[in-house]
């Protein structure tokens, strides 16, 4: 991957590792970048609670489709 390129992480789906793999991939992106990933339902309260602070703290719009998430970078 080159910087810049689109990410999409697909990992460990616990709070502690999806939160560390959007910290880890978020400052590879450039402005305007995404990141994205799925399993954004019930059956994984850990992808939504990292993916939730992450946007509240980073200030990101969260957009999402059926179990799919993402956001853009500014």
């Amino acid at each position: 991957m080159k910087k810049g390129d689109p990410a999409h992480v697909q990992g460990n789906h616990d709070y502690e590792h999806v939160k560390e793999d959007i910290e880890l991939y978020y400052p590879k992106l450039r402005v305007g970048g995404v990141l994205g990933g799925h399993d954004f339902v019930n059956n994984f309260p850990g992808v939504i609670r990292a993916v939730c602070e992450f946007t509240v703290a980073h200030n990101c719009q969260l957009r999402y489709d059926l179990a799919d998430w993402w956001i853009t970078k500014k």
